[in-house]
Protein backbone atom coordinates (compact mmCIF):
# COMPACT_ATOMS: atom_id res chain seq x y z
CA UNK A 1 0.00 0.00 0.00
CA UNK A 2 1.46 3.39 -0.97
CA UNK A 3 2.10 6.31 1.28
CA UNK A 4 -0.35 8.33 -0.84
CA UNK A 5 -3.16 5.90 -0.23
CA UNK A 6 -2.47 5.88 3.53
CA UNK A 7 -2.46 9.59 3.61
CA UNK A 8 -5.67 9.70 1.66
CA UNK A 9 -7.29 7.22 4.06
CA UNK A 10 -6.35 9.11 7.19
CA UNK A 11 -7.24 12.33 5.54
CA UNK A 12 -10.78 11.13 5.11
CA UNK A 13 -11.24 10.98 8.94
CA UNK A 14 -12.63 14.00 10.81
CA UNK A 15 -10.09 16.09 12.65
CA UNK A 16 -11.78 15.44 16.01
CA UNK A 17 -11.02 11.72 15.81
CA UNK A 18 -7.42 12.22 14.76
CA UNK A 19 -6.60 14.57 17.60
CA UNK A 20 -5.33 12.86 20.82
CA UNK A 21 -6.97 13.78 24.18
CA UNK A 22 -4.94 15.86 26.60
CA UNK A 23 -3.53 14.09 29.65
CA UNK A 24 -5.59 16.36 31.90
CA UNK A 25 -8.83 15.00 30.36
CA UNK A 26 -7.66 11.40 30.56
CA UNK A 27 -6.96 11.73 34.26
CA UNK A 28 -10.50 12.94 34.84
CA UNK A 29 -12.10 9.85 33.28
CA UNK A 30 -12.80 6.80 35.46
CA UNK A 31 -11.14 3.57 34.53
CA UNK A 32 -13.68 1.00 33.32
CA UNK A 33 -12.36 -1.69 35.72
CA UNK A 34 -12.60 0.51 38.79
CA UNK A 35 -16.06 1.71 37.84
CA UNK A 36 -17.34 -1.87 37.61
CA UNK A 37 -15.68 -2.83 40.90
CA UNK A 38 -17.32 0.08 42.66
CA UNK A 39 -20.71 -0.97 41.39
CA UNK A 40 -20.18 -4.56 42.57
CA UNK A 41 -19.07 -3.37 45.98
CA UNK A 42 -22.02 -1.02 46.35
CA UNK A 43 -24.43 -3.81 45.34
CA UNK A 44 -22.89 -6.26 47.82
CA UNK A 45 -22.93 -3.66 50.59
CA UNK A 46 -26.53 -2.76 49.92
CA UNK A 47 -27.69 -6.41 50.08
CA UNK A 48 -25.31 -7.69 52.77
CA UNK A 49 -26.12 -5.03 55.36
CA UNK A 50 -29.64 -6.39 56.11
CA UNK A 51 -28.19 -9.88 56.50
CA UNK A 52 -25.60 -8.62 58.96
CA UNK A 53 -28.24 -6.76 60.97
CA UNK A 54 -30.50 -9.85 60.95
CA UNK A 55 -27.70 -12.10 62.17
CA UNK A 56 -26.83 -9.61 64.91
CA UNK A 57 -30.45 -9.46 66.03
CA UNK A 58 -30.63 -13.27 66.14
CA UNK A 59 -27.48 -13.45 68.25
CA UNK A 60 -28.86 -10.83 70.65
CA UNK A 61 -32.14 -12.75 70.91
CA UNK A 62 -30.32 -15.99 71.78
CA UNK A 63 -28.23 -14.18 74.38
CA UNK A 64 -31.40 -12.69 75.84
CA UNK A 65 -33.05 -16.11 76.14
CA UNK A 66 -29.95 -17.58 77.79
CA UNK A 67 -29.82 -14.71 80.27
CA UNK A 68 -33.55 -15.08 81.05
CA UNK A 69 -33.27 -18.83 81.65
CA UNK A 70 -30.26 -18.29 83.88
CA UNK A 71 -32.06 -15.62 85.92
CA UNK A 72 -35.13 -17.85 86.28
CA UNK A 73 -33.00 -20.73 87.51
CA UNK A 74 -31.32 -18.49 90.06
CA UNK A 75 -34.69 -17.20 91.24
CA UNK A 76 -36.01 -20.76 91.59
CA UNK A 77 -32.98 -21.81 93.63
CA UNK A 78 -33.35 -18.78 95.90
CA UNK A 79 -37.05 -19.48 96.43
CA UNK A 80 -36.41 -23.12 97.31
CA UNK A 81 -33.72 -22.05 99.77
CA UNK A 82 -36.22 -19.67 101.39
CA UNK A 83 -38.75 -22.51 101.63
CA UNK A 84 -36.24 -24.80 103.34
CA UNK A 85 -35.35 -22.02 105.75
CA UNK A 86 -39.02 -21.40 106.57
CA UNK A 87 -39.50 -25.03 107.55
CA UNK A 88 -36.82 -24.69 110.22
CA UNK A 89 -38.68 -21.84 111.96
CA UNK A 90 -40.72 -22.36 115.09
CA UNK A 91 -43.62 -20.43 113.51
CA UNK A 92 -43.19 -20.77 109.72
CA UNK A 93 -46.66 -19.59 108.64
CA UNK A 94 -45.69 -15.95 107.98
CA UNK A 95 -42.59 -16.89 105.99
CA UNK A 96 -44.54 -19.47 103.98
CA UNK A 97 -47.31 -16.98 103.20
CA UNK A 98 -44.71 -14.44 102.02
CA UNK A 99 -43.08 -17.08 99.85
CA UNK A 100 -46.44 -18.07 98.35
CA UNK A 101 -47.30 -14.44 97.58
CA UNK A 102 -43.96 -13.78 95.89
CA UNK A 103 -43.65 -17.08 93.98
CA UNK A 104 -47.17 -18.44 93.38
CA UNK A 105 -46.27 -20.31 90.21
CA UNK A 106 -42.87 -21.64 91.20
CA UNK A 107 -42.17 -24.98 92.81
CA UNK A 108 -41.28 -23.29 96.09
CA UNK A 109 -44.60 -21.45 96.11
CA UNK A 110 -46.55 -24.65 95.51
CA UNK A 111 -44.69 -26.40 98.30
CA UNK A 112 -45.39 -23.43 100.57
CA UNK A 113 -49.12 -23.76 99.80
CA UNK A 114 -49.08 -27.45 100.73
CA UNK A 115 -47.24 -26.69 103.96
CA UNK A 116 -49.76 -23.98 104.84
CA UNK A 117 -52.69 -26.33 104.19
CA UNK A 118 -51.18 -28.80 106.63
CA UNK A 119 -50.42 -26.13 109.25
CA UNK A 120 -53.90 -24.61 109.14
CA UNK A 121 -55.57 -28.04 109.19
CA UNK A 122 -53.59 -29.17 112.20
CA UNK A 123 -54.28 -25.85 113.92
CA UNK A 124 -58.02 -26.32 113.49
CA UNK A 125 -58.40 -23.46 111.00
CA UNK A 126 -60.17 -25.04 108.00
CA UNK A 127 -61.38 -21.61 106.86
CA UNK A 128 -57.72 -20.78 106.08
CA UNK A 129 -56.79 -24.17 104.65
CA UNK A 130 -59.77 -24.52 102.30
CA UNK A 131 -59.04 -21.57 99.96
CA UNK A 132 -55.44 -22.67 99.61
CA UNK A 133 -56.39 -26.25 98.79
CA UNK A 134 -59.11 -25.20 96.35
CA UNK A 135 -56.79 -22.79 94.50
CA UNK A 136 -53.98 -25.32 94.35
CA UNK A 137 -56.30 -28.00 92.95
CA UNK A 138 -57.66 -25.65 90.28
CA UNK A 139 -54.21 -24.51 89.15
CA UNK A 140 -52.40 -27.85 89.05
CA UNK A 141 -49.88 -28.10 86.22
CA UNK A 142 -49.48 -31.30 84.16
CA UNK A 143 -46.30 -32.14 86.08
CA UNK A 144 -48.16 -31.75 89.40
CA UNK A 145 -51.02 -34.19 88.78
CA UNK A 146 -49.66 -36.54 91.42
CA UNK A 147 -50.90 -33.96 93.95
CA UNK A 148 -54.52 -34.26 92.77
CA UNK A 149 -55.50 -37.27 94.93
CA UNK A 150 -53.85 -35.76 97.99
CA UNK A 151 -55.74 -32.50 97.55
CA UNK A 152 -59.07 -34.20 96.83
CA UNK A 153 -58.83 -36.37 99.93
CA UNK A 154 -57.92 -33.48 102.19
CA UNK A 155 -60.53 -31.21 100.64
CA UNK A 156 -63.13 -33.86 101.45
CA UNK A 157 -62.00 -33.90 105.06
CA UNK A 158 -61.94 -30.10 105.30
CA UNK A 159 -65.42 -29.76 103.82
CA UNK A 160 -66.61 -32.37 106.29
CA UNK A 161 -65.13 -30.42 109.18
CA UNK A 162 -67.03 -27.27 108.16
CA UNK A 163 -70.13 -29.43 107.52
CA UNK A 164 -70.27 -28.74 103.79
CA UNK A 165 -71.32 -32.33 103.19
CA UNK A 166 -72.34 -32.08 99.50
CA UNK A 167 -68.91 -30.74 98.53
CA UNK A 168 -67.22 -33.30 100.75
CA UNK A 169 -69.10 -36.03 98.88
CA UNK A 170 -68.03 -34.52 95.55
CA UNK A 171 -64.38 -34.58 96.60
CA UNK A 172 -64.49 -38.17 97.81
CA UNK A 173 -66.36 -39.31 94.71
CA UNK A 174 -63.89 -37.51 92.41
CA UNK A 175 -61.06 -39.32 94.15
CA UNK A 176 -62.80 -42.69 93.86
CA UNK A 177 -63.27 -42.05 90.14
CA UNK A 178 -59.56 -41.29 89.69
CA UNK A 179 -58.13 -44.25 87.68
CA UNK A 180 -54.73 -44.64 89.40
CA UNK A 181 -56.32 -44.82 92.86
CA UNK A 182 -54.84 -47.68 94.87
CA UNK A 183 -57.38 -50.33 96.00
CA UNK A 184 -56.07 -50.12 99.55
CA UNK A 185 -57.53 -46.60 99.88
CA UNK A 186 -60.96 -47.38 98.47
CA UNK A 187 -62.54 -48.93 101.61
CA UNK A 188 -61.72 -45.86 103.73
CA UNK A 189 -62.94 -43.49 101.02
CA UNK A 190 -66.17 -45.42 100.49
CA UNK A 191 -66.83 -45.30 104.21
CA UNK A 192 -66.20 -41.54 104.23
CA UNK A 193 -68.43 -41.07 101.20
CA UNK A 194 -71.30 -42.98 102.82
CA UNK A 195 -70.86 -40.98 106.01
CA UNK A 196 -71.14 -37.56 104.33
CA UNK A 197 -73.99 -38.75 102.13
CA UNK A 198 -75.91 -39.71 105.24
CA UNK A 199 -75.04 -36.40 106.91
CA UNK A 200 -76.26 -34.56 103.79
CA UNK A 201 -79.70 -36.13 104.19
CA UNK A 202 -79.28 -38.85 101.55
CA UNK A 203 -79.79 -42.11 103.51
CA UNK A 204 -80.67 -44.18 100.46
CA UNK A 205 -77.52 -43.11 98.61
CA UNK A 206 -75.45 -43.73 101.73
CA UNK A 207 -76.93 -47.23 102.06
CA UNK A 208 -75.92 -48.05 98.48
CA UNK A 209 -72.39 -46.84 99.17
CA UNK A 210 -72.11 -48.97 102.31
CA UNK A 211 -73.42 -52.02 100.46
CA UNK A 212 -70.87 -51.44 97.70
CA UNK A 213 -68.12 -51.26 100.32
CA UNK A 214 -69.20 -54.50 102.02
CA UNK A 215 -69.51 -56.28 98.69
CA UNK A 216 -66.17 -55.08 97.25
CA UNK A 217 -64.05 -55.30 100.42
CA UNK A 218 -65.88 -57.67 102.76
CA UNK A 219 -62.90 -58.43 105.00
CA UNK A 220 -61.80 -54.84 105.59
CA UNK A 221 -62.31 -52.91 108.83
CA UNK A 222 -64.21 -50.11 106.99
CA UNK A 223 -66.64 -52.82 105.78
CA UNK A 224 -67.31 -53.76 109.42
CA UNK A 225 -68.10 -50.13 110.23
CA UNK A 226 -70.22 -49.85 107.10
CA UNK A 227 -72.30 -52.84 108.22
CA UNK A 228 -72.94 -51.16 111.55
CA UNK A 229 -73.87 -47.84 109.90
CA UNK A 230 -76.16 -49.60 107.45
CA UNK A 231 -77.96 -51.19 110.40
CA UNK A 232 -78.44 -47.73 111.88
CA UNK A 233 -79.84 -46.41 108.60
CA UNK A 234 -82.33 -49.28 108.57
CA UNK A 235 -83.28 -48.65 112.21
CA UNK A 236 -81.88 -51.97 113.36
CA UNK A 237 -79.17 -50.63 115.72
CA UNK A 238 -77.94 -47.52 117.48
CA UNK A 239 -75.26 -45.32 115.90
CA UNK A 240 -71.69 -46.67 116.27
CA UNK A 241 -68.86 -44.43 117.45
CA UNK A 242 -67.97 -41.65 115.02
CA UNK A 243 -64.84 -42.43 113.03
CA UNK A 244 -62.37 -39.55 112.49
CA UNK A 245 -62.67 -37.37 109.41
CA UNK A 246 -59.90 -37.07 106.84
CA UNK A 247 -58.81 -33.54 107.74
CA UNK A 248 -55.21 -33.93 106.58
CA UNK A 249 -53.39 -36.83 104.96
CA UNK A 250 -49.78 -36.61 103.90
CA UNK A 251 -49.64 -39.93 102.04
CA UNK A 252 -50.93 -39.80 98.48
CA UNK A 253 -53.65 -42.37 97.69
CA UNK A 254 -52.30 -42.65 94.15
CA UNK A 255 -50.91 -45.95 93.05
CA UNK A 256 -47.39 -45.40 91.80
CA UNK A 257 -47.60 -41.62 92.14
CA UNK A 258 -44.28 -40.02 91.23
CA UNK A 259 -42.34 -38.33 94.01
CA UNK A 260 -40.83 -34.92 93.40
Amino acid sequence: MTAWSNQARWGDLPMSQNKAKPIRDLLKEKDAFFTTSERIFEFALRHTRPLIFGAAAAVLAVLGVVAYVHSQRKAEEAALAAYEEALTMAAPAAALEKLLAEHPGRKAGRLAALALIRLHSEAGAPEKALPLAENLLQTLKPAEMSLRPLLLENLGGLYEVVRDYPRAAQSYQALLDWPPLADSYKPTLLLALGRVQGAAGQPETAALTYENLMRSFPDSYPALLARARLSVLKGEAVAPPQEPTLAWTEASPAEGAPSD
